[in-house]
């Protein structure tokens, strides 16, 4: 009996925790200094559960001045706005350093709510840096 109620916690967790996608960013043609063309559109996001969701989906291609980041109205916590920030980084450090393809998680408890947040960069791009950066979102 103790293992039936063991896996069936297990299986309500594991439902109950959905991860969805909140920032893609398409990548292709990037200067020295950073990108000419930035654009980020708000997008609402089905997450696993059937919830909306708010997320951004952006380009950023040619050279020039800009810094591809996108806004994060939709994050009101400074320090999780920060932690993605920092994911982004680490996904656009790792292809400098010719790791074309990867993932890294970040674990996020954000005060004053019991659920923790896992954050997932994933990054896939050619030699040139032309390719996608996703960041996901599992509440746990």
């Amino acid at each position: 009996m103790k293992k039936v109620l063991f896996f069936l916690g297990i299986l309500f967790i594991s439902l109950s925790s959905f991860a969805y996608q909140v920032i893609t960013v398409e990548k292709s043609d990037k200067g020295i200094f950073g990108y000419d063309y930035v654009e980020f559109h708000l997008v609402t996001i089905l997450n696993g559960a059937g919830n909306e969701q708010t997320g951004y989906q952006g380009t950023c291609h040619s050279p020039g001045l800009i810094r591809c980041r996108p806004p994060m109205h939709f994050i009101s916590d400074e320090s999780e706005q920060a932690a993605v920030h920092r994911l982004l980084d680490i996904a656009e450090d790792e292809i400098d350093a010719k790791n074309f393809n990867g993932e890294s998680i970040m674990r996020i408890q954000v005060v004053g709510e019991e659920t923790v947040r896992l954050y997932t960069v994933i990054w896939n791009c050619d030699e040139k840096g032309n390719g996608t950066i996703s960041i996901d979102r599992q509440d746990v």
